[in-house]
């Protein structure tokens, strides 16, 4: 079976991009890729989010020993056109219980999530003891209040 950072330079190579063009299309340093790649460290969590939205390849390519054709067919990515990087329109949440939870990559639910559907969530629902962080460069800041 292969790594994860080789399953990761198959997909980048069937895109025909070099790693800093590949990162610089899904939001990740070219280092990174590198590591990942090259297997120094392991691929984020949020790293293959930022790859599915990018791409279409789903968690199951790099989790399993799917191979590249088979998630090509699996996600309907016709590799008989030049491949193209789908536009984002989803946010990928993680509903977690804490953040010791949140460090330990333990989620209660993960799924994608339009964006504007998070204004009309709890719209008239009351008061909820709600905590919103977004990740930035591998830091944790506030996305909103109560």
């Amino acid at each position: 079976m292969k790594t994860i950072g080789e399953k990761l330079r198959d997909l980048r190579n069937a895109y025909g991009l070099s790693q800093r063009e590949f990162g610089e299309k899904v939001g990740i340093t070219k280092g990174s890729i590198n590591s990942y790649e090259n297997n120094v460290n392991s691929i984020t969590q949020g790293a293959k989010w930022k790859i599915l939205q990018a791409t279409g390849i789903g968690f199951e390519y790099f989790d399993s020993d799917m191979t590249l054709s088979e998630a090509f067919k699996k996600y309907n990515i016709d590799i008989s056109k030049k491949l193209e990087f789908k536009k984002i329109e989803e946010s990928i949440c993680a509903i977690c219980d804490g953040v010791k939870n949140y460090i330990d990559g333990k989620y209660l639910e993960t799924f994608n999530i339009k964006s504007l559907f998070l204004n009309h969530l709890f719209d008239g629902m009351g008061y909820f003891d709600l905590c919103f962080l977004k990740v930035k460069h591998n830091e944790l800041e506030p996305y909103a209040k109560n």
